[in-house]
């Protein structure tokens, strides 16, 4: 497996462990995964970046490692006419 895909891979069961485990702490994330924490903040870093999850912290969490990790609501990864269509309650 190429870098690349190794890459996508830990995203992928990243992503999916902040879905299953929502609200835990960077650090917290990293310790159940037994991954590196500086290497699980960086992944996490680039799903928000892909618009995917949200790291929430309060303004007096000095260490960024606290901060908490939610999964983006469903709905909002859909396409806008697709939303649409759910909201407005029509379908085909």
């Amino acid at each position: 497996m190429g870098a690349e895909e190794e890459e996508r891979k830990e995203q992928e069961i990243l992503y999916e462990f902040v879905n299953v485990n929502k609200g835990l702490s960077i650090y917290e994330i990293a310790k159940s995964l037994r991954w590196d924490v500086i290497e699980t903040y960086n992944i996490l870093k680039e799903l928000e970046k892909e618009g995917l999850i949200h790291i929430k912290g309060s303004e007096k969490d000095e260490d960024e490692l606290n901060r908490r990790v939610y999964p983006v609501e469903w709905i909002k990864l859909l396409p806008e006419d697709v939303k649409k269509a759910l909201t407005s309650g029509k379908t085909r």
